[in-house]
């Protein structure tokens, strides 16, 4: 009767050294992935310390002067360090492209994608992540984390440059309605994603003010959506920056998920709806070289509607 036992005992050990051993082998697996992965944003993060560097230095000598010329060109300088970072992060996402086709399986590749799917190096690139994930082993693509990439990739496909733009109803600050549809065939919209609290947005409203004012006699309506949380605020800041002549529509007063819908994770963010409510224009973020794209694609579209009038005429 002993020798059942003892054979008992004999195949644990044997599980026991076999799991150690896998679990070994694993974690090794493991670290050199990493290691794979750090050697791979070694260059991108050494230019991106870099340019963080120079930033500082242009941002504190704009604080020190009050001469126009020098602060105007120095804001040139921040455009063209907008257009280097913009290019190091291509290229930092470019990178991990081919880590997770190479690692499709490893958690590290999920984390990735879930990770840079929201980023604006990755505006334009849905049909590249949307290949990934399909890539992606079926633990991963069905695990939590993976169900909830899967929905950002729906979202993100409908509300990406070519579709249609998903239609709305709410109701503004002045409880007034507004929805997409209404401005079928007769406008085109800019939908604009705000907070009053952010800098940035407040100088973004000062700069669509300057747009609405040049075309909207075209045709041309800001529906401008805050995310603010409270509504005096908000009001306050409406009233202050002088933007009444936009929709300006609060989160907290609709129950419309307007930010899943238009995969909006980052502010400001800008997205162009033509007059058959198809999206023409995406941008995320906020600097001169986008406002310069953003001034062109406008400049080109409403030239053509002006074209187009003249002709019927």
């Amino acid at each position: 009767m002993k020798a059942p036992k003892l054979k008992f005992i004999v195949l644990i050990i044997v599980a026991s050294f076999t799991l150690t051993t896998s679990y070994a082998q694993d974690a090794k697996q493991q670290k050199e992935i990493i290691n794979k992965l750090n050697e791979i944003h070694k260059k991108t993060f050494k230019t991106r310390d870099s340019l963080a560097t120079v930033y500082k230095v242009i941002y504190e000598k704009i604080g020190y002067t009050n001469d126009t010329i020098i602060k105007n060109n120095l804001f040139k300088k921040i455009a063209e360090l907008d257009v280097a970072s913009f290019n190091n992060a291509e290229k930092e996402l470019d990178r991990e492209f081919g880590f997770v086709r190479q690692y499709n399986s490893n958690p590290i590749a999920l984390d990735i994608l879930l990770y840079k799917v929201t980023k604006l190096e990755a505006a334009n690139k849905y049909e590249v992540f949307n290949s990934l994930f399909s890539s992606l082993s079926f633990d991963l693509q069905n695990s939590t984390k993976g169900l909830q990439l899967k929905e950002m990739l729906v979202n993100f496909k409908e509300s990406n440059i070519g579709s249609e733009a998903p239609d709305f109803e709410v109701k503004d600050i002045r409880n007034n309605k507004v929805s997409l549809s209404s401005f079928k065939n007769n406008s085109y919209v800019l939908l604009s994603f705000w907070n009053s609290t952010s800098q940035a947005c407040s100088d973004e409203n000062t700069y669509l003010k300057e747009v609405y004012l040049k075309h909207h006699q075209n045709g041309l309506e800001i529906v401008n959506v805050s995310i603010d949380e409270n509504m005096e605020v908000l009001r306050k800041a409406i009233d202050f920056q002088k933007i009444e002549m936009f929709k300006n529509v609060p989160i907290i007063s609709n129950d419309v998920p307007l930010l899943e819908r238009y995969f909006v994770n980052s502010i400001p963010q800008k997205i162009l709806i033509d007059k058959n409510g198809i999206i023409i224009g995406r941008w995320r973020g906020s600097n001169n070289s986008l406002k310069q794209e953003m001034n062109l694609v406008l400049s080109t579209l409403f030239k053509t509607v002006a074209s187009s009038s003249n002709n019927v005429h």
